[in-house]
C-alpha cells in the first residue's frame, strides 16, 4: 500500500546519540526521554521493531507524560500492523502533548507543535487504515488546521510540518501535504457522508494542495472517481517546498 509507507517510514529527522565515559567507579546516568526516543526512531527506521519499542518504553519510564515516547510506541505498532496498539499509545500521545502553544518558549512549541502533529496524524492513519474514515477524516482535520492556524513566534506554521520530515534536503514524506490527500480520500470512502458532502469536503483538501503546489484551486469533482484520480495525480508530485526552515536546533528537554 504506498500511501501506508508514505506515513509509516516517519523516523527521518533524528539525532544520533552518543556515549559518555564516567570515571571508576562507573555511576549509571539516567537518559533523557529523548535519548531513548531518538534511539527508537533510529530502530524504527531500521525496522527493529523489538528494539524501537524497548527505548521507546524506555523514555517513557522516565517519564510516562513525555508524548514522543507514546507517538513512537504508537508509529511502531503500525509499522507492524498492529492497530490496536496504534490506537491506544496514539491516544495516550494526543492526551499528553495539549497544546504546543501553552509551552513557555518557542524552541518548547516547535518541539511540542511535531508530537502533535505525529499525534493527530498517527491517530488518523490508524482510523484510516482501520476503515473508520469518519474518524480519520476529524483526526486528519484537527492536524491539518493546527498546522495552518497555529503561531510559531510571530510567523504561522503554514504547512511547516515539512520541516521536520526532511532529508537530504529535498525529499519529503509524512507532510500537512499528504495529511490533505489521505483526508480527501477518506471523505470519498466514508459511505456515511452524501455523495455532495464528500466531494465538498475532498475538493476543499485538494485544492489546497493545488495551489500550494502552483496550480489553480478551481478541482472541481463530477463524482469519487475524479477525487480518486486527483489524488493520486498529487501524489506521485513531490511537495513544494516549506516557506520557512525553523528548526530549533537540539531537543530543549
Amino acid at each position: 500500500m504506498k500511501g501506508k509507507h508514505l506515513f509509516v517510514g516517519i523516523a527521518l529527522f533524528v539525532l544520533i546519540v552518543s556515549l559518555v565515559g564516567c570515571e571508576e567507579p562507573t555511576v549509571p546516568v539516567p537518559a533523557s526521554p529523548e535519548e531513548y526516543c531518538d534511539a527508537g526512531w533510529l530502530d524504527l527506521q531500521d525496522n527493529e521493531y523489538t528494539s524501537a519499542q524497548e527505548n521507546f518504553n524506555e523514555a517513557l519510564a522516565v517519564d510516562p507524560g513525555y508524548p514522543n515516547g507514546w507517538n513512537g510506541l504508537g508509529w511502531s505498532a503500525l509499522s507492524r500492523d498492529d492497530l490496536d496498539g496504534a490506537f491506544v499509545n496514539f491516544a495516550y500521545g494526543k492526551q499528553t502533548v495539549g497544546d504546543p502553544l501553552d509551552q513557555d518558549s518557542t524552541a518548547y512549541r516547535n518541539l511540542f507543535f511535531r508530537f502533535y502533529m505525529d499525534a493527530f496524524v498517527g491517530a488518523a492513519m490508524t482510523n484510516y487504515l482501520a476503515q473508520d474514515y469518519s474518524m480519520a477524516i476529524l483526526d486528519f482535520e484537527q492536524a491539518i488546521d493546527y498546522d495552518t492556524d497555529s503561531e510559531n513566534g510571530d510567523a504561522p506554521f503554514d504547512w511547516n510540518y515539512f520541516n521536520w520530515y526532511m532529508k537530504d534536503g529535498d525529499t519529503y514524506t509524512l507532510a500537512t501535504w499528504h495529511a490533505r490527500l489521505f483526508c480527501a480520500l477518506a471523505y470519498i470512502k466514508d459511505s456515511t457522508l452524501a455523495d455532495d458532502d464528500a466531494l465538498d469536503g475532498a475538493e476543499e483538501h485538494i485544492n489546497a494542495c493545488r495551489v500550494r503546489n502552483g496550480e489553480s484551486g478551481d478541482f472541481n469533482a463530477g463524482d469519487r472517481a475524479d477525487v480518486n484520480d486527483e489524488v493520486n495525480r498529487l501524489l506521485n508530485m513531490d511537495p513544494p517546498a516549506p516557506d520557512m526552515l525553523d528548526y530549533p536546533g537540539d531537543y530543549p528537554y
